[in-house]
Order: structure tokens, then C-alpha cells, then sequence
């Protein structure tokens, strides 16, 4: 995905909440991509097919965002706002 940091605690908060934007972008627009193929499939299997992996697509990129922020927020209680876990 274009945009992709190593780590969200890498992050300043406006730049978080920048690419939380953007996802959430990135959701609306899946969400009426799978509208307007459902509404163009002839029968509901399709259909089923098309929501089902519309569904997967929005899943993956509502984890990101829990995920970026839980990362973000752990390495701010760290104190420095960056992942103890670099060797």
C-alpha cells in the first residue's frame, strides 16, 4: 500500500491522524466501488463474491488503522514517542 511507514511510533500525531484520514478515504471509496458492482452484477452469486471480498479489502484497512494507532499510542506511554524494540 503507497504511503506505508515502518512503524506508526515513528510517527508524529499529525501524521497519524493524516494517513488515518486517508485510509478512511481509501474505505469510503471501496465502500462505493462495491456498491456500483453489486448494483452492475447479474445474479447474487456474484454479488456475494463481490461484497465478500469488498468486505476483506475494508477489514484490512480498518486493522491498519487500529493497529497504527495501539502502536502509536504504546510508544508514546514509552515517554519518547518511539518503539523501544529497535535493536
Amino acid at each position: 500500500m503507497a504511503g506505508n511507514r515502518t512503524s506508526p511510533t515513528d510517527w508524529p500525531t499529525h501524521e497519524l491522524d493524516s494517513q488515518t484520514e486517508e485510509w478512511n478515504r481509501e474505505i469510503e471509496r471501496l465502500r462505493n466501488q462495491s456498491h456500483e458492482k453489486m448494483a452492475e452484477a447479474q445474479d447474487p452469486q456474484t454479488r456475494q463474491r463481490i461484497e465478500e471480498e469488498f468486505a476483506r479489502e475494508i477489514q484490512q484497512r480498518q486493522d491498519n488503522i487500529r493497529k497504527a494507532r495501539e502502536q502509536a499510542e504504546a510508544g508514546q506511554s514509552s515517554g519518547n514517542g518511539k518503539s523501544e524494540e529497535r535493536k
